[in-house]
């Protein structure tokens, strides 16, 4: 019973046997009749395409044919692979550099000799895989890459990369701080950008088009920036805008910068390589800004007078070349201003023209006549600016371009005009000169600190009237009379500051100055005999230089300085 089941199975087992050894022998024969089907075929095995282009069932020409319609020829210098590294650094290698460029007919032998081999049942077996597979022939058979000069230029590139790695950079603008993470925390990898780079290239021949990899490293590197040594080098404390005396120009402010460290630090700890971080400047204004110092300083006209210069044109020169040298000057709180120091002395090489000036009471041309009225404009402007007379002479005689107790007179080495600037501010005087109209115009800027006015009065105390001089002139022809000298009345007068509050009520009434004019002989020529016979008060027709009349605003010519000066001394 036994050896009656033993031999039941080993039957079994001998019939499996049989039809295994059958089965893979019906399929090894189909395999090896699909190589020798395919050997005989002259076309791509199927599913089989080349850059995206399909070429199964198409024979080597006709291969060749669809990938130049395709436009793949057209297309091969697009094959190219460009690998960045962080800082704006980047290796651009050609396909052809590689050695990965095929031609149209090139790759179609590719396609057309995937699959096929001497080895007749593995060409079977890849022709039967071929209708249940695709596959894209380029990659696996675009030939050796020209692997030593590719790691030449992946070397090359890497060793400049780490060599010249960017440290973190930052520029500091108006309102922030750009900081800008650089690479020299990470060094490059020659390999991995070598397979990066291979990889790359290999995409760009399947696709037929550029390919770009990026060679990242991450959120490290950074190790060089120091924000502690950024603060320290951009900040800065708040400092006033300031009046300088020296310049007499406003020193502007400095605005307090600063940041906020921490932020910053973790804000470039996540940033990414190559990004750039803006971090907020903390601005802090100071308590008194050039804005606020500019609205103080200069900022209020105190007093501005114009007068007319008349006379000869030499005395306009020097009227205006006087009142240049007086122009934009300016005086600090207690500086103390001298004429004769800031105009300097009136010489013919300073630019000084003789005019007319009075030398013990007689009119004679002298370098400088004329500048007295640039005196005068100051003592006016001085007294109605309410600042402190230091030293002030008023003239020999009465002036016309001013009212009576009003005029300065100066002489080089004995008279002088000084005032003081007895204020809080600076003061800068101001002068223009119109060629035009021969006017004179003397402004005071400074800082005004209350609304009161100033009025400056005179008050007569004496008044003296001129003489008639008479001599005989034998150039006088008879009938007639010449007149020499235009007389003028004589005064002595005090001089009054009235000061009123904003509503115009007066507040005070203060004594200035007490000034002496003496009266102007009138001369008249007549004929030779006239003085004898009694006949000096005929009105007979003058003639030569007009006459001048006198009575309370009575004055000197204008051409002429009545300054009283010793005798034998030069007067301007």
């Amino acid at each position: 019973m036994k050896k009656t089941v033993e031999k039941k199975g080993n039957k079994t087992v001998k019939v499996i046997l049989i039809t295994l050894l059958a089965f893979v022998v019906v399929i090894a024969g189909g395999i090896f009749g699909a190589g020798l089907y395919a050997g005989g075929l002259n076309t791509v095995f199927p599913n089989v395409s080349a850059s995206g282009v399909p070429l199964g069932g198409l024979t080597l020409s006709q291969a060749a044919e669809a990938l130049v319609n395709a436009g793949y020829d057209k297309n091969t210098e697009q094959v190219y692979a460009v690998v960045t590294f962080p800082d704006d650094v980047s290796l651009v290698v050609t396909g052809t550099e590689a050695g990965l460029s095929l031609t149209s007919q090139q790759a179609a032998r590719v396609a057309y000799d995937n699959g096929r081999t001497k080895n007749v049942f593995r060409q079977g077996l890849n022709y039967l895989l071929s209708f249940v597979t695709s596959r894209d022939v380029m990659r696996d058979n675009l030939g050796p890459l020209n692997e030593d000069h590719l790691r030449a230029l992946v070397h090359e590139r890497v060793e400049d990369f780490n060599t010249t790695a960017e440290k973190d950079s930052y520029t500091v603008t108006e309102k922030q701080i750009l900081i800008t993470k650089g690479s020299a925390g990470k060094k490059a990898d020659e390999d991995a950008v070598y397979k990066l780079l291979v990889d790359a290239l290999y995409d760009s021949a399947e696709k037929n088009a550029p390919v770009e990899a990026d060679y990242s490293i991450g959120s490290e590197g950074g190790d060089s920036i120091d924000l502690g040594a950024i603060l320290k080098e951009i900040e800065v404390a708040p400092v006033d805008a300031r009046y300088d005396p020296e310049t007499y120009e406003i020193v502007p402010h400095v605005d307090g910068v600063s940041f906020d460290v921490e932020a910053a630090r973790k804000a470039l700890e996540s940033a990414e390589t190559g990004q750039t971080v803006e971090i907020d400047l903390i601005i802090t204004p100071p308590e008194v800004t050039t804005e606020a110092l500019q609205k103080i300083y200069f900022a209020d006209v105190l007093v501005e007078k114009t007068t007319h210069v008349g006379g000869t044109s030499n005395r306009r020169h020097n009227v205006r070349l006087s009142a240049e040298a007086v122009n934009n000057v300016v005086l600090n709180p207690g500086d103390t201003f001298s004429f004769n120091k800031i105009v300097g002395q009136r010489t013919a090489e300073r630019g000084y023209k003789p005019a007319g000036a009075y030398v013990g009471g007689a009119v004679v041309d002298e370098v400088g006549g004329g500048i007295c009225q640039v005196s005068s404009m100051l003592y006016h402007n001085a007294l109605y600016a309410d600042l402190e007379i230091v030293s002030r002479r008023n003239h020999m005689f009465t002036v016309s371009y001013l009212p009576l107790g009003i005029d300065a007179t100066i002489n080089w080495g004995t008279i002088d005009f000084k005032f003081k600037n007895n204020t809080d501010y600076p003061i800068r005087i101001v002068t223009h000169y119109d060629k035009e109209k021969n006017d004179l115009t003397m402004t005071f800027y400074g800082t005004k600190t209350n609304d009161k006015k100033i009025e400056i009065v005179y008050e007569v105390i004496k008044k003296t009237s001129p003489e008639t001089i008479y001599k005989e002139d034998a150039s006088v022809a008879e009938g007639k009379t010449v007149t020499k000298q235009s007389g003028s009345t004589g005064y002595t007068v005090d001089t009054y500051k009235l000061v009123y509050d904003a509503e115009g009520k007066l507040e005070s009434r203060i004594y200035v100055d007490r000034s002496t004019y003496r009266a102007q002989n009138r001369i008249v020529h007549v004929p030779v005999g006239s003085l004898e016979t009694g006949e000096t008060e005929s009105p007979a027709q003058e003639t030569g230089s007009p006459t001048q009349e006198t009575g309370a605003e009575a004055s000197a010519p204008e051409d002429a300085e009545a300054v009283e000066t010793p005798s034998g001394e030069s007067a301007e």
